[in-house]
């Protein structure tokens, strides 16, 4: 049965003059400063699955802008965002990938640092314990960002009993109308652009916080009316009430309800707070409860919150055995056979010291290549794996050797139906040498491509291969 939606705009003591949120300055030559968060939609119309959407911002003056067009002034950006979703065996579940951008009239506008760009990513995924990787790639200036979900817990839609769900806090959120082209925008929902606030920071001098929010299982019957009590108020860090905003009635709202609503904080102490949102069906008595963190900040303490946010590092959680893979492909005979000798403790305390010799980023938070090499590791079981259940295997395969060695492809051939032969792949690397070439031929027809030639010293080498790829015959694919 078709849910009906009942859309509702309160309004708690809203201030006028709405200011800007402070932005977060990143220095020079850094990488984008990216403030993400997730939400959760379990709407129980969707069954299974959960909509999760995880929003982020960026800040003007960190992305670069340029002119496409010379015979059009305008100035714009183009933005990359991926994310990808791991289980708890650290395998690629979804992913999920935009690209976007914005346009100004002028370099002084570009320059601005008092705005940010607004988007999000979503997926449907099932009840489970998650991860996740967001990684925003500045494509004019190649600068990026990344934000790590080390533990995402995505509970199941409830058939029964009153749910809040899909809740955001905001910088601000303004009525959208009904035209095809607010529709469009990666900011509406439901007839509102909400431009997300993900951390929930908020400058001394907002004078106004901002929430969207859904509520599920109303039990609508049009014969037997009946009431939703919605009350708000913000506690502090010690659980005290800061301010109480009160409640209001929503009569025969429907089988569930859209809430926009808006707070005054003006002159608010920068401190730690919680919104606490309570909604009670009057009929049947259900209920639920729910709290949202939010900061109020100086600009320098934005800063600082940025910078010192917790940041996940997905190698502290892997197992021995799989560390050791990481570096299966990296490691000198001599090396190798010292690992095998000594005890699991030991083995631990000398991977630890072979990435520190080998960090090519010294002095920064991370191991960027060893980041890396995890990242490459997972993609290698995901897609190269024979063993499809578990898609453990794909490592010790000839195409995940070369992609852990070696990593993405620049180029690559993909020849699923050749006029002769088996199916058969070719890897370029133009950037490698003079120009390296693998090709890999899947010869049982179950995903076990081996590598049958390559250019590269110490790599299997074939001249019928070569001369194979030198026919116009293969030109042709």
């Amino acid at each position: 049965m078709r849910q009906k939606l009942l859309i509702v705009v309160l309004a708690a003591g809203l201030g006028i003059g709405l200011s800007t949120a402070a932005t977060v300055e990143a220095q020079q030559n850094k990488g984008l400063t990216v403030h993400a968060g997730a939400s959760f939609f379990n709407n129980p119309a969707f069954d299974s699955l959960v909509q999760v959407e995880f929003p982020f911002t960026l800040n003007r003056g960190e992305y670069e802008f340029y002119q496409p067009d010379s015979a059009d002034s305008r100035l714009v950006s183009r933005i990359y965002a991926r994310l990808d979703l791991f289980g708890v065996d650290g395998l690629l579940v979804d992913s999920a990938s935009t690209y976007f951008g914005a346009a100004v009239a002028t370099e002084a506008e570009a320059a601005r640092k008092d705005y940010k760009l607004f988007n999000y990513l979503a997926m449907g995924v099932r009840p489970g314990v998650y991860s996740a990787q967001l990684h925003i790639t500045d494509v004019v200036s190649k600068r990026t960002g990344e934000v790590f979900y080390d533990r995402i817990v995505v509970e199941p839609p409830r058939k029964t009993g009153l749910m809040i769900a899909g809740k955001y806090l905001a910088y601000r959120i303004t009525n959208a109308g009904d035209d095809d082209a607010a529709r469009s925008s990666r900011t509406y929902r439901n007839g509102y652009q909400v431009l997300y606030n993900p951390l929930g920071f908020f400058a001394p001098e907002d004078t106004a916080l901002f929430l969207y929010s859904e509520i599920y299982n109303l039990d609508y019957v049009e014969s037997q009316p009946y009431s939703i009590q919605v009350s708000f108020a913000a506690l502090d860090a010690s659980d005290a009430v800061h301010k109480d905003f009160g409640s209001r009635e929503l009569s025969n709202p429907g089988e569930a309800i859209v809430l926009v609503d808006v707070f005054d904080i003006r002159d608010w102490l920068p401190a730690s707070y919680r919104l606490r949102m309570i909604a009670v069906n009057r009929r049947t008595e259900q209920a639920d409860t729910t709290y949202l963190p939010f900061r109020i900040v100086s600009p320098s303490m934005m800063v600082a919150a940025a910078e010192d946010y917790p940041e996940f590092d997905p190698y502290d959680t892997l197992s021995l055995e799989i560390k050791e893979r990481l570096v299966k492909y990296l490691l000198t005979s001599s090396e190798e056979t010292i690992l095998r000798s000594l005890t699991p403790e030991g083995r631990e305390a000398y991977l630890k010291r072979y990435w520190q010799d080998h960090d090519e980023t010294p002095g920064t938070p991370q191991v960027e290549n060893r980041r890396e090499m995890i990242e490459r590791y997972l993609y290698a079981n995901n897609f190269f794996s024979t063993d499809y259940g578990a898609k453990g295997n794909g490592w010790q395969s000839d195409r995940g050797r070369i992609y852990m060695v070696y990593g993405p492809w620049e180029e690559r051939d993909d020849i699923q139906a050749p006029m002769k032969g088996n199916p058969f792949q070719v890897w370029y690397y133009h950037t490698i040498k003079e120009g390296t070439i693998f090709v890999f031929e899947e010869q049982h027809g179950y995903n076990d491509y081996m590598l049958v030639h390559s250019n590269m010293q110490g790599e299997t080498y074939s001249d019928e291969w070569k001369a194979k790829l030198e026919e116009d015959l293969y030109k042709i694919y």
